[in-house]
């Protein structure tokens, strides 16, 4: 049986965007809207990686702690963590990176990080119960 080699090259979400083999030619190429949801998929390798790299099965995204269904731009249980008070967007629990893919991720599927940059309010903070770098 032969090695297949594989070179995943991402983006800056770190989203499978193409895939290249020992050669360096592409193999495959992927394009995601900003929520996640897969717009084409071009080529003859096959990945289970995808949106973010992580594990992607029948269009749903494991995160680990919880299932995300890019189609609705919504995870499909409510986060267990508290809501923030003074973030009122923390309070539907069931969106993705305050609905701002853009500005923020949410790579466990509990911390909503900043990725560089300030939430609204200009400071830099996570989530309560997210430890920045454990992700």
């Amino acid at each position: 049986m032969a090695l297949i080699l594989n070179i995943f090259l991402g983006d800056a979400l770190g989203s499978v965007r193409q895939l290249a083999d020992a050669s360096g030619a592409i193999t495959l190429e992927k394009t995601y809207d900003p929520f996640g949801e897969g717009i084409s998929n071009l080529g003859s390798a096959v990945t289970p990686y995808g949106f973010t790299s992580e594990y992607t099965s029948q269009g749903l995204i494991d995160l680990r702690s919880r299932i995300y269904f890019p189609r609705i731009m919504e995870f499909q249980q409510p986060d267990t963590l508290a809501p923030e008070p003074y973030n009122p967007q923390t309070l539907n629990r069931y969106e993705y990176a305050l609905d701002n893919p853009i500005r923020y991720n949410d790579p466990s599927g509990h911390c909503v990080g900043a990725g560089g940059h300030d939430f609204p309010d200009g400071t830099s903070r996570m989530q309560p119960g997210c430890i920045k770098g454990t992700w």
